[in-house]
């Protein structure tokens, strides 16, 4: 006689199945909850991001600086946004900070050099913990140095502030 074998839940497949329905719900918690709470992922602020740089050539300063230029940032690899009121950047001579001989400091302004002060104009959303975020993942803050380039310009830029667009 042939005998039928009975299927019988053990513990593991009560862990299994478990497991499963966890992460079903997982994923339809994580693709309609932020829809209720009224987050919006394909949104895009604009704001205008003052940045610093320091000691440049001027003269390569002001030829290189053209309105609307492209700029990548290497560090987050990624689109960063375009220059942006070229005709208000503020370029000021380079200072050197020395001491001389008695130890007294000193100030010596370099005038074929300069610190620059500009804008980009850039795309990205504004978390509330997190703040602004390029490209959805990325957080540019203010203080923050990163490595930007173009077609006209590589250079080291220091965020000084990010201001929204109304």
């Amino acid at each position: 006689m042939s005998e039928k074998k009975k299927f019988r839940f053990n513990i593991l497949d009560v862990i299994i199945i478990l497991v499963v329905v966890a992460c079903v719900v997982g994923a339809a918690i994580r693709y309609s909850l932020p829809t209720k709470l009224g987050i919006v992922f394909n949104g895009q602020d604009t704001a205008v991001v003052t940045f610093y740089v320091n000691n440049m050539k001027t003269e390569a300063a002001k030829s290189s600086f053209v309105e609307g230029d492209k700029y990548f940032c290497k560090d987050f690899n990624c689109y960063l946004g375009e220059l942006y009121n070229t005709e208000n950047f503020v370029y000021e001579p380079h200072k050197m900070y020395n001491t001389n001989e008695s130890g007294t400091l000193t100030v010596d302004t370099i005038d074929s050099r300069c610190d620059v002060t500009g804008y980009f104009l850039v795309k990205g959303t504004v978390d509330e913990e997190k703040g602004f975020m390029l490209n959805k993942t990325e957080n540019l803050s203010p203080g923050e140095e990163i490595e930007v380039n173009s077609v006209n310009r590589k250079m080291q830029v220091v965020i000084m502030s990010i201001d929204l667009v109304e």
